[in-house]
């Protein structure tokens, strides 16, 4: 299943600057969206990711539902 690309932005704008280097993830994914899709937890039929909160520019973990 595809990830909205609305969903792939907020994720890397959730980041703190220099916290997340979308080349590298390119390179080793194909795509932020292919790291997603490798990298979500699956919880009773939801896929999500987490990003601890010394990762984000609010200093809060955040969740992204991917479906």
């Amino acid at each position: 299943m595809t990830i909205n690309t609305a969903i792939i932005e907020s994720f890397i704008e959730a980041h703190r600057p220099g916290r997340i280097d979308v080349e590298h993830v390119a390179q080793h994914f194909g795509s932020v969206g292919a790291y997603l899709e490798h990298t979500c937890r699956r919880e009773s039929g939801r896929r999500y990711v987490e990003i601890a909160g010394s990762d984000t520019v609010t200093g809060n973990p955040v969740i992204f539902d991917l479906d």
